[in-house]
């Protein structure tokens, strides 16, 4: 196993050689992530294993990581949590998708090399949710400021009382 990685891989040459890469990288690092949060702080975990199940390369693993999305409810913070469990069969087109297991998402090569960094950063984009929310309580609370504030309001005198009041003496 591996701590260090390359930039750039050949995932069929690293199945073939049954290579085990396990560490972590900065959320900031990976830019297409980062935009999508509301703040880029923290690391990825990952464990990928690349090896081959008949003729298809495959990598499996696991990561993890925290991200800070921005609720669509209270528009405040929210923590998600991601553990993906990888399993991605390497095909060079879409015609090859049949030779893949049930189990094994395609990943299409198009060129004999991918940027490691960009399998982690896609695996963990495709867990965030499409719309981002809190659990009920965060929905309840906000529903629960604006009945006390609209209460509030109705205790507060009307700024039209005044011409009621004038309206009575006739003025």
């Amino acid at each position: 196993m591996l701590d260090r990685f390359p930039e750039y891989i050949n995932p069929l040459s690293l199945a073939e050689k049954h290579r085990e890469y396990k560490g972590e990288l900065s959320v900031l690092s990976m830019q297409r992530l980062s935009e999508l949060l509301i703040n880029s702080e923290g690391w990825v975990h990952f464990q990928l294993l690349f090896s081959k199940q008949g003729k298809v390369a495959t990598i499996t693993g696991e990561i993890e990581a925290e991200v800070y999305l921005e609720c669509q409810n209270c528009l405040g913070t929210m923590v998600h949590v991601v553990r993906k469990t990888v399993q991605l069969g390497i095909i060079n087109s879409t015609d090859e998708i049949k030779q893949l297991s049930d189990h094994f998402e395609p990943l299409v090569q198009s060129e004999d090399k991918i940027a490691f960094r960009e399998i982690v950063e896609d695996e963990i984009i495709l867990s965030i949710p499409d719309v981002p929310k809190h659990t009920e309580v965060c929905l309840e609370q906000a529903l629960g400021k604006t009945e006390n504030e609209l209460e509030e309001g109705i205790q507060k005198e009307s700024p039209f009382s005044i011409l009621k009041d004038l309206k009575k003496t006739g003025v």
